[in-house]
């Protein structure tokens, strides 16, 4: 079961990871209206795909910090309790991000359609960005 809990949290971090930034690339091959429309149609199905993939982190994740507490009858170590909540911040940072975003993809649009699709790449940049640090951090902690 512990490698299962392990193995999901892993996969559902890489796929939020590689969801966002596949977004970010794609539409960087595109150019003004093509852009946007892109931006518009695509960003609310993958926000949608990434929120479930942070709920999926978050139960996985406490599971696998059970089952780590659990192992370790001495408690963590001090670098150990440092990179977690660096992940911890990380989490909730890419979470804020994600829930803005499909918030905004439900509201009205505001300003221009390039002005609002340059700021959801940005927005899923950054978001890929996070998510692939904390799966870094990850790697550390495994072998910690």
């Amino acid at each position: 079961m512990r490698n299962l809990l392990l193995w999901t949290h892993v996969l559902s971090g890489a796929l939020l990871t590689g969801a966002a930034a596949s977004f970010v690339l794609a539409a960087a091959t595109l150019e003004g209206e093509e852009r946007a429309s892109f931006a518009g149609r695509a960003a609310l199905p993958i926000g949608r795909l990434c929120v479930g993939l942070l709920a999926v982190i978050l139960v996985t994740g406490v599971a696998n910090l059970a089952y780590a507490a659990g192992m370790r009858a001495g408690g963590f170590s001090r670098a150990f309790m440092a990179v977690l909540a660096a992940k911890v911040v990380l989490y909730l940072a890419t979470a804020a991000i994600f829930v803005e975003l499909l918030r905004a993809q439900k509201a009205p649009a505001a300003g221009s359609d390039e002005r609002r699709s340059t700021r959801t790449l940005g927005l899923y940049g950054l978001g890929a960005l996070l998510s692939a640090l904390a799966l870094a951090l990850g790697v550390w902690l495994v072998g910690s």
